[in-house]
């Protein structure tokens, strides 16, 4: 049926017909992407698709097995999944523009607004009054407010203490001051977490699209900025958008002594991709985001996770929870075994209707700072401090500005004691 139906439709013409027919439509579509036009570019990529399902039909009707042919085909479907790969970047490019220009992010833009004008210019002058009162005669919201001022400096951008080991309360305060005019990426790419962590992603990606690449000097910065990306857009499952960041950052990872390396990072980008996966309940990519992820760090703890999570979808709840409870056995840090272990309660009492561990984003992000910084030694332990400065700094953030609005993953946090908060 197919190869009549094909012959009523035109597959009378050559093979050299349908292959300059599909690499029409892989210019087309790549001119639609560049254009920000993803209607056209899906146009293009079905007319890509019509054309190698015309040379296939022409293959399987030719009784000589023609050399030729089948490698018309191959170029054919060669510029095909190039379409696909076209259309496939437009949507992801309109999904960022769309989210960019929603009223969420222009409320966070708003609110970012006044962190800089306001939060931190009033941590700078708790700083000054702390050097130049003590902080005895202070009061208990200026105490704070400036310790958390000092914790800060010295974590981003390493403002060493005066030889007495006392904060150096004048410095701090002309970080902050500088902060508050011109934030540095360390800064920026802080705060995006501290939202993340405290409200949504969808935060942290307006704050980093709002950096100029331009005014990035140093590997380090560099790092951070296509680190920071990197990450933000795996977790909105825009995977075309992700693989040039990643590339860019394990570039500048093998020139810095920073505390991930880029194929670390490069491991971590495909256990994000296999959590889109389990999103869209996409089994297949799913292993295969988790060999890769293997693959690039052979030690990747966040793999144990996604093979629980992995048992549980495919209706396995009982091996899904003995999986998670040998981890959480073996694990050294008691907040993830916690986490595990009520995981594993989830999953017997509810058969997997709870939602997976692998789809909360602040838990998946402590966890991964936490191997991190144990797979680095002692420089990572910088990046499973920032996290939990950044959780401190984002809820803080949100009791302040009502215009962030209630957390997102508030749904997220399981009944045990989440990591930081404070002993009821």
């Amino acid at each position: 049926m197919l190869l009549l139906a094909c012959l009523l439709s035109g597959c009378g013409r050559g093979g050299e017909h349908w292959l300059r027919q599909a690499e029409k439509a892989e210019q087309a579509a790549q001119t639609a992407q560049l254009k920000a036009d993803p209607e056209a570019a899906n146009r293009a990529a079905e007319a890509a698709r019509d054309a190698v399902t015309h040379l296939e039909a022409l293959v399987a009707a030719d009784k000589k097995g023609s050399a030729n042919l089948r490698q018309l085909l191959r170029k054919a479907q060669l510029a095909e999944r190039s379409a696909q790969e076209h259309a496939a970047l437009a949507a992801e490019e309109r999904e960022r523009r769309d989210k960019l220009g929603g009223l969420k992010l222009r409320a966070f833009l708003k609110a970012r607004t006044i962190v800089l004008t306001t939060v931190l210019p009033g941590m700078a002058l708790a700083a000054e009054k702390a050097g130049a009162r003590g902080t005895n005669q202070m009061t208990s919201l200026e105490q704070s407010l400036a310790a958390q001022a000092w914790s800060l400096a010295a974590l981003l951008s390493h403002r060493p203490p005066l030889p007495d080991g006392q904060p150096d309360w004048p410095g701090v305060a002309s970080v902050f001051r500088q902060w508050s005019t011109n934030p540095p990426i360390e800064f920026r790419a802080f705060l995006g977490l501290a939202l993340a962590l405290a409200v949504s992603d969808d935060f942290a990606l307006a704050e980093f699209e709002s950096v100029d690449s331009r005014s990035l000097s140093g590997t380090n910065a560099l790092m951070i900025y296509h680190g920071g990306r990197a990450l933000i857009y795996a977790r909105q499952g825009w995977s075309r958008l992700a693989t040039p960041e990643v590339e860019a950052f394990c570039r500048y990872a093998e020139l810095s002594q920073g505390p991930v390396s880029g194929q670390q990072l490069l491991a971590l980008f495909h256990a994000f991709l296999a959590c889109d996966a389990l999103e869209k309940l996409d089994f297949n990519r799913m292993d295969a985001e988790i060999s890769q992820s293997v693959r690039s760090w052979p030690d990747n703890p966040v793999v144990v996770f996604l093979t629980g999570e992995r048992l549980a979808a495919n209706g396995e709840w009982e091996k899904a929870a003995v999986s998670l409870e040998t981890k959480a056995a073996g694990t050294e840090n008691e907040w993830i075994a916690r986490r595990l272990a009520q995981r594993a309660r989830d999953l017997r009492d509810g058969k997997g209707t709870a939602k997976a561990l692998v789809l909360d984003s602040r838990f998946l992000a402590e966890m991964t700072a936490h191997y991190v910084a144990k797979a680095s030694g002692q420089p990572g332990k910088k990046l499973e401090e920032a996290v939990t400065a950044a959780k401190e700094f984002g809820r803080s953030l949100v009791e302040k500005l009502p215009l962030l609005g209630s957390p997102e993953n508030a749904g997220d946090v399981s009944p045990e004691k989440s990591p930081g908060s404070p002993e009821k």
